[in-house]
């Protein structure tokens, strides 16, 4: 009979005596609960009523400090409120507790106002239906986010009337299956989508890679054209490759946040999805705004070295044609004062700007820079002395573009003459690269220089005995040398004897060439003239030697002295 007359009496307490004796059949059930924890017995159901009993405040007693982490209070996986402080004898876990419990076993009523929040006190009591679930107390505030009373009470109106509106949602039938249509609905959409992308994208890579072609084709430039069309494949191919799986995996985000909203239990991941998604997008917005003023800079000083190194271009262009007079430049050095002074610009330009460039400070970027240092300064050894030899060979005008030269081993017309390397085509087509330290450093012989002015010697050298008359030796060589052609003849050649061997006189044939770089083909046609011409007078080709004592003495008779071809003095 008490037990049937308790919940009207129950009823008819007032509220502040209605929490009290609910707080101690709390306590009651806490302590039979942990009874059966200890011998290993399950706890009833009375631990809900209990857990509800938690939150009530105990009057007159003073709240304790507020705990930072606190103790959440999760409904369908959504936070509703966190419990940070305790209030009466009762801990945080325990009021979250029992705020749970009592939330899920709320009725819905007919004509009770579904959510709203009742100062008690300095505190505030969070009822659901009429019935109070637990109590918001200034000790939950976390001041240190500047939260403030008010705003806290007022976003607990929020969630709670958010989660008891999806609960009224998970237990329609209707809704459940409505958003389960629209779950597979929005995953047809999805594959069909990839399967369309998947489907045409070579015909989108073929397509865009046609009309790039047709594009490069218009360019002036043989070279960069070749090497448009030469990279334009796998560049494209790439391009359309990160363009697919971006695609893809965007789609495949928003389908997934998309299918976790459907559903209320899910619903709070795909916010948190969609928020992280906007923040992600609202940072690199930001960044990309914060990043305009440098991006200004950058992109002013890259007009400004543009400018500038296109007037330096312009300008030794001048110089070089002579249409402007420079007393400081000479032509033959303009290609190098050039290139030396667009680079200088460029890097002028680079220091300048580096500061300003979008992720200039950022540790990452600092490691390559160091990792770039380290390498330039380990192996800058060499470069600098290629770079070295190369201003020396310039400057100093010891040969230039065009010049026929004589390096080491090495014969051939000079090509190029870069910072680091000069180029030049040998008479059999080779191309030889040489290190400019190696040219400055080492003998280098210039047949062209001096060949416009006084001309440049070619000397063709031979051995002939003592039993042939010297002037007939030197008439022969000069009638060889008429016979060939690319000789000059002013100065005429003329024939040298070096030296009075032992068995035979060394005779050298100096001739002067039209054209330097034709220095070997002269030699070769004027060797086979000398053998045809001493071949006519039966004069032969040979250097003796002494084997025994001649029975008469190996000497040129003076009636001999002008034999053919040479001619005697009138």
């Amino acid at each position: 009979m008490p037990n049937k007359l308790q919940p009207r009496r129950i009823l008819g307490m007032q509220p502040a005596a209605r929490l009290l004796w609910v707080l101690s059949v709390c306590l009651l059930a806490a302590g039979v609960g942990r009874g059966a924890e200890n011998t290993g017995v399950r706890p009833t159901t009375t631990a809900a009523p209990a857990a509800a009993a938690a939150t009530t405040p105990a009057l007159g007693t003073a709240p304790a400090e507020p705990d930072d982490s606190g103790v959440p209070l999760r409904l369908l996986n959504r936070e509703v409120f966190v419990f940070r402080s305790a209030f009466g004898p009762y801990q945080p876990s325990q009021r979250a507790a029992a705020a749970a419990a009592l939330i899920e076993a709320v009725k819905p009523t007919a004509g009770a106002q579904r959510v709203i929040a009742q100062r008690v006190g300095t505190n505030t009591e969070m009822r659901v239906y009429g019935q109070v679930v637990f109590y918001v107390t200034p000790g939950d505030v976390f001041e240190i986010r500047g939260e403030t009373f008010d705003s806290l009470v007022e976003r607990t109106l929020q969630q709670l009337d958010t989660v008891l509106s999806e609960k009224e949602e998970l237990s329609n039938s209707r809704v459940i299956a409505a958003s389960i249509a629209k779950g597979l609905i929005s995953t047809v959409l999805l594959s069909t989508l990839i399967w369309l992308l998947a489907r045409n994208r070579r015909w989108l890579e073929s397509r865009l890679i046609r009309l790039t072609a047709d594009r490069a084709d218009q360019l002036k430039s043989h070279t960069l054209r070749v090497l448009g069309l030469q990279n334009l494949v796998p560049v494209l191919r790439g391009l359309m490759t990160t363009v697919f799986w971006t695609v893809v995996v965007l789609a495949t985000y928003l389908w997934l946040e998309y299918l976790l909203l459907l559903f209320p239990n899910t619903r709070p991941l795909g916010e948190e999805l969609g928020l992280r998604f906007f923040d992600l997008l609202g940072r690199l917005t930001q960044s990309v705004i914060g990043a305009l003023p440098n991006l200004g800079i950058v992109l002013f000083v890259w007009f400004v070295a543009r400018f500038a190194s296109s007037a330096v271009r312009r300008f030794f262009a001048a110089v070089a044609s002579g249409r402007i007079h420079s007393n400081v430049f000479d032509p033959a050095t303009t290609p190098i004062t050039q290139r030396l002074c667009v680079m200088m610009i460029w890097i002028t330009a680079i220091i300048v700007a580096f500061p300003y460039i979008p992720g200039s400070q950022t540790p990452a970027f600092r490691g390559i820079s160091v990792l770039a240092g380290l390498m330039i300064s380990l192996g800058s050894g060499s470069v600098v002395a290629q770079l070295v030899g190369g201003l020396i060979l310039v400057y100093n005008r010891t040969c230039r573009t065009g010049d026929y030269v004589r390096i080491g081993e090495h014969e051939g017309t000079l090509t190029t003459i870069g910072f680091f390397s000069s180029r030049l085509i040998t008479p059999r087509n080779e191309e030889v690269v040489l290190p400019n330290n190696q040219i400055s450093g080492g003998a280098l012989i210039n047949y062209s220089r001096l060949n416009t002015a006084e001309g440049v010697t070619l000397p063709v050298k031979i051995s002939i005995g003592y039993t042939t008359p010297w002037r007939q030796v030197q008439a022969m060589l000069l009638e060889a040398a008429r016979r060939t052609s690319g000789v000059r003849w002013q100065p005429a050649p003329c024939v040298r004897q070096n030296g009075l061997g032992d068995f035979y006189v060394e005779y050298q044939l100096n001739v002067i060439l039209e054209t330097p770089s034709h220095r070997t083909r002269v030699l070769s046609e004027i060797h086979a003239n000398i053998q045809d011409v001493f071949n006519e007078y039966g004069v032969q080709i040979m250097s003796p030697h002494y084997e025994a004592d001649p029975p008469q003495p190996a000497v040129v008779p003076k009636d001999r002295w002008h034999l053919p071809p040479a001619t005697p003095p009138a």
